[in-house]
């Protein structure tokens, strides 16, 4: 006998991610992206799907930051 769980999300569950996504969580998900590559995402609501979501705002926080600190950081 199998037994499985299957996750699905709603649209509002990747705004919440979006939102509640903190900077800790946003650089724990940009180290764990292999080669820099990232699936995309099409709300499908399966696992695979928010949890690609979930990398892309990952990256968008990191390119806010990045932004914000960019008159602080030195050329190189």
């Amino acid at each position: 006998m199998r037994e499985y769980t299957v996750r699905e999300y709603d649209k509002e569950d990747y705004d919440i991610g979006r939102d509640s996504m903190t900077i800790a969580d946003a650089i724990t998900r940009l180290e764990q992206i292999d080669r820099g590559w990232i699936p995309d995402y099409n709300y499908t609501g399966d696992e695979s799907d928010y949890e690609a979501y979930l990398n892309h705002v990952a990256m968008w926080k990191a390119m806010d930051a990045i932004e914000a600190l960019k008159d602080k950081l030195k050329e190189t």
